[in-house]
């Protein structure tokens, strides 16, 4: 029997704190796609105003794809999020993301969001606290790597 959204959102941590209600409520919105390898997922500066959630897989992040100044900002895989400072902005994509192996993903539109915020804001607000606890892990995450390379530099002055 195949597995139904609902079933694919309670197997996701993002979705964790929500009721089988509220996901029965998400369901119909949730968009489950597929992407091989080697495949560009969002493009830098488009308007995809959607969050994504990796199901499985791996993407990189990349600022300024295919130029001579291209940097990888991170690596996600299983779990990670993407997307979601476009979806909370309304803004275009900071980033182009690039699947570095196959990888599927669940997404919902920003639309979404906006209608919970009025409609359903106990559901908006889970949405706003998982996205805040994402945006806390990577500070987190870029404190330790600023830490780090500012050890390196150190001892190289010395």
């Amino acid at each position: 029997m195949p597995k139904t959204e609902s079933r694919i959102l309670r197997e996701i941590p993002f979705f964790d704190d929500f009721t089988d209600e509220e996901l029965a409520e998400l369901e119909p919105h949730i968009s489950i796609k597929f992407f091989k390898a080697d495949t560009h997922l969002r493009e830098e500066a488009g308007q995809d105003l959607q969050f994504y959630v990796i199901r499985s897989g791996e993407v990189a992040v990349v600022k300024g794809h295919g130029t001579p100044g291209e940097v990888r900002l991170a690596t996600l895989g299983e779990n990670d999020l993407f997307g979601e400072m476009a979806f909370i902005s309304d803004a275009k994509r900071g980033a182009t993301v690039l699947a570095t192996k196959d990888t599927s993903t669940a997404s919902l539109p920003l639309g979404l969001l906006l209608e919970y915020e009025k409609r359903q804001p106990a559901i908006a607000a889970k949405f706003y606290r998982q996205f805040l606890l994402k945006v806390i892990e990577r500070v987190r995450t870029m404190n330790e790597r600023v830490r780090t390379m500012s050890e390196r530099l150190e001892a190289k002055a010395k």
